[in-house]
């Protein structure tokens, strides 16, 4: 451990005193405080609730992922609070920063050089700890988002299928990754996706009364489709174009919002799609469908909130 730590350059050193520093006081704020700022304690309720076989869902608040990750909370709610509250943490940081490191040893981006990983960590130390303070789900789709896109460089279809079909039964939007990258790559990722997704939610029913589950995904369907804060105070509202034209006292309805969301969705596609034909490298294309992707989530997705800045 000695001989690794006096390999690393002092700019590699920096970074990694910065996050573990941070993380571990996240660590012991939760263990003094973990009902404060802590989204994950309605994680393992909800996890409680799944063994249980009560409802999970109660309206358009609360818990707002699919009863599969109403599963994977499961075990997180049979921990004491405060070892549920540092396991979910540390795992969540584990499989973003593992992500993050995956993405810059391939070299996706070329121009970051091997002296430069430590500054990509250092600056992404603000823009991440309030996901890992509240106990955010963004961490792991971020991380699944860049494993999928990792996997389909590497041609490995099968994993990149099931990041992405994990990814998606979390926080649904994930799936538009997917979607894209279904047009680039039609004949192997298409139907994979396809079989994951299918996969994964038949597996919900073999984690429970099949009756119960088809119950709950019911019941998640329905708040999802009838969930719509872009018309609620603005402590709930998105944070995302509509909320930025209304600070700007520019008004527009929903449907006029709607459709800018499907062509500015489509000309992502088509840019990706365009690129693929002007034979541009499979890094370069990757690279440009995860950037825009991210982009058109994060200014005109479904579920834009401060955590989703990440």
């Amino acid at each position: 451990m000695k001989n690794r730590w006096n390999a690393l350059r002092p700019g590699e050193k920096l970074p990694l005193v910065v996050w573990s520093v941070g993380l571990f006081v996240i660590f012991i704020r939760v263990w003094f405080s973990p009902h404060k700022n802590n989204t994950f304690s309605l994680y393992a309720l909800t996890g409680k609730h799944w063994l249980e076989g009560a409802q999970l869902y109660s309206g358009h608040r609360g818990f707002v992922y699919s009863p599969l990750c109403a599963a994977m909370f499961a075990p997180f709610s049979l921990l004491p609070e405060w070892i549920a509250n540092v396991l979910w943490r540390a795992t969540t940081a584990a499989a973003f920063l593992g992500a993050v490191w995956w993405w810059l040893s391939k070299g996706l981006h070329r121009h970051i050089a091997r002296t430069q990983f430590g500054l990509v960590f250092f600056l992404l130390f603000p823009l991440s700890l309030g996901n890992f303070n509240d106990g955010q789900a963004n961490p792991l789709v971020v991380a699944a988002a860049m494993a999928t896109i990792l996997c389909v460089a590497r041609e490995r279809w099968n994993l990149a299928a099931l990041c992405i079909a994990s990814a998606t039964f979390l926080k649904i939007y994930p799936l538009a990754f997917g979607l894209v990258l279904t047009l680039l790559f039609p004949r192997k990722l298409g139907w994979r996706l396809f079989i994951a997704l299918i996969a994964l939610g038949v597996a919900s029913f073999a984690l429970q009364r099949p009756a119960y589950v088809w119950e709950q995904y019911g019941r998640w369907f329905a708040t999802r489709s009838t969930d719509n804060r872009r018309l609620s105070e603005s402590k709930v509202a998105m944070h995302d174009l509509w909320r930025l034209l209304l600070e700007l006292h520019l008004f527009i309805s929903q449907p006029a919002y709607q459709i800018i969301q499907i062509l500015s969705a489509g000309a992502v596609a088509i840019i990706c799609f365009f690129g693929r034909l002007r034979d541009w490298t499979t890094d370069r294309v990757l690279v440009a469908s995860f950037t825009l992707v991210c982009c058109w989530l994060v200014l005109l997705g479904p579920a834009t909130e401060s955590a989703t800045y990440i």
